[in-house]
């Protein structure tokens, strides 16, 4: 004998289905969730609300925490969406003070990135600051200094968009350190080797079986001078650069796994926007 099912359909009020127990009749249709139900009111499944900020039928009529879930999400992703937009508008007109070009009308769409300075507001495209910074013909304190105010910062920061508020730099350089964090030093080597650094590596200090290394004094230097210093964070910094900026990467891993992260961070794993 053929037994009769109860379709709840959209056009129904919400009241008449409490009380129901779970089944697949209480489950939202994937269907009217992503747009058009072709079945309509004689579709099996529950047809939601419609979301305000989405514009998609996703609302459950009667579950009120997956109706708070989603309307969480749904403005968390709109924020999103409005931040990169707003940072988008503000980085479409800035121009590279090295060789004068709107960075995001550059030929190439590798080279539409910003080498933001940690420690000032002048812009450059990343392929400039970085040549800038490799100079060999020039002092460290100088080539670690921006061409225009001459202030120094330990490192650049490549990044999709202009950035320009230190709040934002700030967590921007805290996730990479975090993220650095869990990466195994090749100095340490799983307590097989010594690292320069000591407690001020910004690696991580583990051994095999994953127990941390307590940290370490920095190592000392004796200088040309006759005087003793540590390798200390600002020297660290250059060691990081100076592999992240290698024009031809080595077989080291670590160094294109760097580069990635520091585009992770900065929303560089996005498509860079095309020249118009």
């Amino acid at each position: 004998m053929r037994r009769e099912r109860t379709v709840l359909c959209c056009s129904e009020p919400a009241d008449s289905a409490e009380g129901k127990p779970h089944s697949y009749l209480e489950q939202l249709c994937p269907y009217a969730a992503a747009g058009t139900c072709h079945f309509g009111e004689r579709c099996l499944y529950l047809h939601g609300e419609l979301c305000e900020i989405c514009g998609l039928q996703v609302l459950h009529p009667f579950d009120q925490e997956q109706r708070k879930a989603h309307e969480m999400m749904c403005m968390a992703t709109f924020e999103h969406d409005m931040e990169r937009a707003f940072a988008f508008q503000a980085s479409q007109d800035k121009v590279c003070s090295i060789c004068m070009e709107v960075v995001y009308e550059k030929p190439s769409a590798s080279e539409r990135r910003f080498g933001i300075l940690s420690n000032c507001n002048h812009t450059y495209c990343l392929s400039c600051i970085r040549q800038w910074r490799c100079a060999k013909q020039f002092e460290n304190p100088i080539i670690k200094s921006c061409p225009e105010c001459r202030v120094i910062s330990e490192f650049v920061i490549p990044s999709v968009y202009w950035v320009e508020d230190q709040e934002k730099k700030n967590e921007l350089i805290e996730a990479f350190k975090q993220g650095m964090g869990k990466k195994p030093c090749k100095y340490f080597d799983q307590g097989k080797g010594t690292c320069p650094f000591g407690g001020k590596c910004l690696y991580l200090h583990a051994y095999p079986d994953g127990t941390r290394a307590e940290p370490e004094k920095p190592r000392k230097q004796l200088s040309s001078e006759g005087t003793v210093r540590f390798f200390n964070s600002v020297r660290l910094w250059d060691f990081i650069e100076d592999r992240e900026s290698r024009s031809v990467p080595s077989t080291d891993d670590d160094v294109t796994e760097l580069g990635e992260l520091f585009m992770h961070l900065s929303g560089a794993e996005e498509d860079p926007p095309a020249a118009p």
